[in-house]
């Protein structure tokens, strides 16, 4: 994942195409929860300007993360991208440090993408994660002793019905209070 930006800048017309796969194990080192992760196909464009190159990539890879529910290995998908400019350090103009466009400084005339395609994998992970089976309900929520996890619908319908118990102490003073009103 390493061009020259001087190769770069030489294909003015139609920039270098990407078409590549790519080892990203050293994601296992900057993330824990991830388990394994297969070769990432990368794909997308390297195109020239001024003084720098614009990079629009795709990540495909398949990453093995945790279920959020039971800690099983689950395999998926993830498809991540990567959209960024990178300029020569001394054409960085104020505007371009203090605006809303992200910009990266050149620091050699190499321009290593590897960790921004990780940096895309790592965003695009999910929040939750869940097995087939977890999924459609088929595979029984987690419990314990004293404990368990319960569906949104569960715990509504469990909500509902305590409050229509009423505590037996309550009871025993409404009682007194209608016995009161009564005389």
């Amino acid at each position: 994942m390493r061009w020259s930006v001087r190769d770069i800048q030489e294909e003015q017309q139609a920039g270098i195409s990407v078409d590549e796969r790519v080892d990203l194990t050293t994601l296992l080192d900057r993330d824990e929860s991830i388990l394994a992760v297969d070769t990432a196909h990368v794909t997308g464009h390297l195109l020239p300007d001024v003084h720098g190159v614009i990079v629009h990539l795709q990540v495909e890879v398949k990453v093995t993360l945790p279920s959020s529910r039971s800690l099983k290995a689950v395999e998926i998908p993830v498809l991540g991208t990567v959209d960024e400019r990178y300029v020569e350090a001394s054409y960085l103009t104020r505007e371009m440090k203090e605006g809303t466009e992200v910009v990266f400084p050149l620091s050699s005339d190499v321009l290593d993408l590897k960790r921004a395609v990780e940096d895309a994998v790592l965003l695009a992970l999910p929040l939750q994660v869940l097995a087939e089976d977890e999924k459609t309900g088929e595979s029984p929520l987690p419990s314990g002793q004293g404990w368990e996890v319960l569906t949104e619908e569960t715990y509504r319908k469990r909500q509902r019905d305590l409050a229509d118990v009423t505590d037996p102490r309550l009871k025993a003073l409404e009682q007194w209070l209608d016995k009161e009103s009564a005389e």
